[in-house]
């Protein structure tokens, strides 16, 4: 009985195992965060933790109602949710981790890459400086990368791409693995420390990277925690992913493809890169499209 059950579930939503997949790498990384921290002697801030858990378990709230759960567009909507919920909390958790092993930063290398590509970040800086409005465009653009997300997964959801969003789940679980491992043996400050400006940008969202690598912070705020690693850039790495999950839709494709060329544009000056993790960013980017493309079809 609870086999028919389980068959006929099945067989009324176009769900895919790589959800599931994803669902099981999260959990997968929370058991090492876990171990990790028990080891180390880390903590959360509990109360924030609750608050998280809830977040990433309203999605799954709403597949208690069966009119919800047997709708193909909601279920596969609500299940990449979850799963892009989890696996980022748990990744984040992890690159706070990384960032403590305290490996010799290169910042000074990276500076070096960008100049003998001929890359001026700090005349990119000034020239903004002189141009807010161009400056407010780049900072609109770079802070939009939470909405595109849920919007890249509600609309291929709600519209039966779902080939396309799972092809998109994937690619941001294989991207952030692997811009976590990279970054963790390659950390940098970024050029904002670097280049040691402090006018017209907000140090303390930097606060972390350095308490984390001395020792003294060993406790995660999931609702406060900071984006720290430098190379390779994950924005770069979204702004293209989202563009190529919205691809089969010439509206979205080009709304996401002018946002998203802004938003690299904005990645050295507003989100303390430098060139090299730009452009580190996006090779990541192409190989996870070049790979999973691989494992899903778009005639599956």
């Amino acid at each position: 009985m609870i086999s028919m059950q389980l068959l006929k579930f099945h067989s009324r939503n176009a769900t895919s195992p790589y959800i599931f997949w994803t669902i099981l790498i999260g959990l997968g990384i929370c058991l090492v965060d876990a171990i990790w921290m028990l080891l180390c002697n880390w903590s959360f801030e509990i109360n924030h933790a609750r608050i998280v858990f809830l977040g990433i378990s309203a999605p799954a709230l709403l597949l208690i109602f069966k009119r919800y759960r047997y709708d193909p567009k909601i279920f596969n909507a609500c299940t990449s949710l979850i799963a892009i919920l989890l696996f980022t909390n748990a990744a984040a958790v992890l690159s706070y981790l990384v960032v403590s092993t305290n490996f010799p930063l290169v910042d000074h290398q990276l500076d070096r890459i960008d100049k003998w590509m001929n890359f001026d970040w700090i005349s990119l800086y000034g020239w903004l400086q002189l141009h807010p409005l161009m400056g407010l465009v780049l900072k609109i653009s770079y802070n939009s990368l939470l909405f595109q997300m849920v919007f890249t997964v509600i609309f291929l959801g709600f519209t039966n791409r779902f080939v396309e969003l799972n092809q998109f789940v994937l690619m941001l679980v294989i991207s952030a693995l692997i811009t976590i491992a990279v970054s963790g043996f390659f950390p940098a400050a970024g050029s904002w420390k670097y280049y040691e400006v402090s006018d017209g940008v907000d140090l303390s969202s930097l606060a972390h990277f350095e308490l984390l690598r001395s020792g003294a912070l060993k406790t995660v705020d999931l609702i406060k925690t900071q984006g720290l690693i430098s190379i390779p850039s994950f924005h770069a790495v979204l702004a293209i992913l989202i563009t190529y999950a919205l691809r089969t839709s010439r509206i979205a494709f080009l709304l996401a493809l002018v946002l998203n060329t802004a938003m690299l544009i904005s990645i050295p000056t507003e989100g303390s890169h430098y060139l090299i993790d730009l452009l580190s960013g996006a090779l990541v980017a192409v190989l996870t499209i070049w790979v999973v493309t691989r494992l899903i079809s778009p005639k599956q």
